[in-house]
């Protein structure tokens, strides 16, 4: 049985936190978390950035030891930046999906 009532300092959901290898703050968050995703924590995953909704995991790297250095991730959210102010200015330009390479998935 669910109860609809929370106690004290319990946090009443999922936070899905992206970090970025060589950093030990969060880079991103996940923009939908469940308790099923309980599984992805500590996971190294690929994500996509849904233009207007936010990162979304594709899937967990097992081909990989370390995520993406911060560099990288950095680099992409950058582009990611770029386009969607392109977006903004052009509304008949079609947003494209940019994916960021591999982030370290923690709650």
């Amino acid at each position: 049985m669910h109860s609809s009532f929370y106690y004290f300092s319990e946090i009443p959901g999922y936070i899905g936190h992206l970090f970025l290898g060589g950093l030990t703050v969060p880079s991103a968050k996940l923009a939908h978390v469940s308790s099923r995703d309980k599984v992805l924590d500590g996971k190294i995953v690929e994500c996509v950035c849904v233009p207007g909704v936010g990162w979304k995991v594709l899937r967990v790297r097992t081909d990989k030891t370390e995520p993406n250095y911060h560099k990288s991730g950095v680099a992409e959210q950058l582009v990611m930046c770029v386009r969607q102010r392109q977006n903004k200015t052009n509304p008949q330009q079609q947003a494209s999906s940019s994916r960021e390479p591999t982030a370290s998935h923690h709650k």
